[in-house]
């Protein structure tokens, strides 16, 4: 059992790594001095597409871009790509703008926490779903 847990692990690093991200950021600035990053908005919707543009506070484009990304990459897989940079794009420019104007999004803890239940949720059905639908297996 240690070893399944080992591997459940494994498959969540990312999720461990934007844990670690978010701790060194705040803790290194204070919170009340941070300002909105491009770079977290961008890396974000790369990341699951809308995101970015939750962290920039624009709901209806996050739900835009998640809608038609799990539509249409499930049709054609690379317009679901083309979809996803647009997004990562969007959500820099967008919090770029933000940024100048010394806009400071409280959304940043939020959509990390929303990554890790992705990147742990993802990791846990792709560990289990092979025992559970037995693929994979012969006969």
């Amino acid at each position: 059992m240690s070893q399944n847990l080992l591997i459940l692990l494994c498959l969540n690093y990312p999720a461990v790594v934007a844990v670690g991200l978010v701790a060194d950021d705040r803790t290194m600035n204070n919170a009340k001095e941070a300002t909105h990053g491009p770079l977290w908005a961008f890396i974000f919707s790369l990341l699951f597409p809308g995101l970015g543009q939750f962290y920039n506070n624009e709901m209806a484009k996050a739900l835009v871009f998640f809608g038609s990304f799990m539509v249409l990459s499930y049709v054609f897989l690379p317009v679901g790509i083309l979809i996803t940079l647009g997004a990562a794009i969007d959500a820099y420019r967008k919090a770029n703008t933000l940024k100048k104007r010394g806009f400071r999004s409280e959304r940043f803890v939020i959509a990390v926490i929303v990554l890790v239940v992705i990147f742990f949720v993802a990791g846990f059905i792709g560990f289990f779903a092979p025992a559970v639908f037995n693929i994979g297996s012969a006969g």
